[in-house]
């Protein structure tokens, strides 16, 4: 992985005039961490010793599944990893988001031949053992954190057990909450601020329900992570709605279909059905990863897409993956997905904080990664400090520049943002704050050192070729956006500009023969 993205950075055998397509080429190496990485691991799975765990999830939440024992070993109350700052520790990865479940399980045992796979290459899980099969799922068509799990044992004695929970943290408070003709469950735990709303949605069991044992009055059930216990009502009704009298195998179906038509028909060529399947699951990986959490005030993640997807150390959102994943949206035709995520970049606050390091200039995208509040996070804790990656601002002009050129979006430009109109602000919080980042080099300029897409500490600052070639693609995208709004004085300094980053860009890191070159003499 170090050779092939040092080579990206410096491959240009016909210098700048080629580096939109080296630069792209360089960003590929980002898919290692990237959303859709856990899907080539999953795919492979065939025996309990391979299998990776597999995630579902809804844009409110996550849920983490080992197909080892067909268990759920997690249900995060958010699609991130990280709530918010931690106050009183700058450098911390700050506040965890809550997980309800250590072990969820049929029966509390372990049975033969256990599986757990993709249904039609969507978010529903199928699990499959020897003493019964089900589903579990996070539904898009419910805007709240809410897992369906569901299973139906193959014969009359398996019916008399039921699910097994061990829950992550003590429950302090349970509740039951008779509405709209069920008895809900209500659990609070200690440590977490989130509560829990169990539902009960298939047949009976003839086992009676308990605080240890809470699940097994039903083998079907909705388990909703509320911010607030006040929600209650509310979001018992959003769920009836979205229910519609429907049994929990048929809510499988309908999750399914919906998907299918949310679906845009690819414009590729598969050479292989295994292509087609990769292609499809990682179009709802890149999904499940997007937040679709409302703004409110103190919170400004809509749109935010995670790094990864759980249980790695990557889910949550960075500005580089973001910007990759942002990209696979616009190009696979998910214009909705793709216009949230360029909005949120525009959205998300505070940002900014980093003033001192970026040669006061004031600007909009984090310099490295956001909590999930959507508040910049200007560092990489594994590192155990600040890090400046300029490239961030290049990128987003690039993600920008490639939503435009695939969609007639005029009003993007003019769409309220948190800065201002959307061209605005990327001129006045990302455009000039990167050339205020610049050096002289010979006869150009070049990005200022900064620790890049090596993510290192900011003290082993470096100028990396991949800063600079970012800048350059993310400008030549931007020039032409100032005349659509009569700009002309932003037209001409940008171009201005980028020819000086251009030469500067040659006279520093060009030389003899490019990566390519090397690598077609083998």
């Amino acid at each position: 992985m170090t050779a092939s993205r040092s080579c990206a950075s410096f491959e240009l055998p016909e210098g700048v005039a080629q580096l939109r397509p080296i630069f792209e080429t360089g960003l590929t190496v980002r898919i290692i961490r990237s959303v859709v990485a856990p899907i080539f691991v999953g795919l492979l799975a065939c025996s309990p010793a391979d299998a990776s765990h597999l995630v579902t999830g809804n844009g409110f939440g996550f849920v983490v599944v080992t197909p080892e024992n067909g268990t759920i070993t997690k249900l995060y109350a958010h699609p991130y990893s990280f709530v918010r700052p931690e106050p009183g520790n700058p450098l911390s990865e700050g506040i965890e988001t809550a997980n309800f479940i250590k072990e969820l399980g049929w029966g509390g045992g372990t049975a033969a031949n256990p599986s757990a796979d993709y249904e039609d290459d969507s978010h529903a899980i199928h699990l499959r053992r020897s003493d019964g099969e089900g589903f579990c799922f996070m539904p898009f068509g419910l805007g709240h954190p809410a897992l369906i799990i569901s299973w139906e044992p193959p014969s009359a004695e398996t019916r008399l057990t039921g699910r097994s929970v061990k829950w992550s943290h003590p429950v302090s408070s349970e509740k039951v909450v008779p509405l709209l003709g069920t008895e809900m469950h209500l659990l609070g735990f200690e440590g977490i601020e989130e509560s829990l709303l169990l539902v009960p949605l298939g047949k009976a069991t003839n086992q009676l329900a308990s605080p240890q044992r809470p699940l097994v009055g039903s083998r079907a059930w909705a388990l909703i992570s509320l911010e607030s216990d006040s929600e209650v009502i509310e979001t018992a009704r959003d769920f009836d709605r979205w229910r519609a009298g429907l049994t929990p195998r048929a809510l499988v179906r309908w999750e399914i279909d919906e998907l299918e038509h949310w679906r845009i028909r690819p414009t590729v060529h598969f050479a292989s059905e295994n292509e087609r399947h990769l292609w499809r699951q990682s179009e709802v990986m890149l999904r499940i990863a997007q937040s679709r959490e409302p703004n409110r005030p103190g919170r400004y993640n809509n749109g935010m897409m995670v790094a990864s997807l759980p249980d790695g150390v990557w889910f949550t959102p960075w500005v580089r993956d973001m910007a990759w994943a942002t990209v696979a949206l616009t190009r696979m035709g998910h214009r909705s997905e793709a216009r949230a995520a360029l909005l949120a970049y525009f959205n998300a606050r505070p940002t900014g904080t980093m003033r001192a390091q970026t040669a006061g200039a004031d600007y909009q995208i984090s310099v490295v990664r956001y909590f999930g509040d959507g508040s910049e996070e200007p560092f990489f804790t594994q590192e155990g400090s600040t890090n400046i990656e300029f490239d961030d601002w290049g990128e987003a002009l690039w993600v920008l520049g490639e939503y435009l050129r695939q969609y007639d979006d005029p009003a993007l430009l003019t769409a309220s943002t948190y800065r201002g109109p959307l061209y605005e602000a990327a001129r006045d919080y990302i455009v000039w704050p990167l050339l205020a980042n610049t050096e002289a080099y010979k006869e150009g300029l070049i990005v200022a050192a900064d620790t890049s897409i090596w993510e290192e500490r900011q003290k082993d600052k470096k100028h990396f070729a991949f800063s600079t070639a970012a800048a350059i693609v993310g400008l030549r995208d931007f020039a032409d956006m100032p005349r659509h709004v009569g700009d002309e004085t932003a037209h001409a300094e940008v171009l201005k500009q980028l020819a000086e980053l251009e030469r500067g860009f040659n006279a520093a890191f060009i030389r003899g023969e490019s990566c390519a070159e090397r690598w077609k003499k083998g």
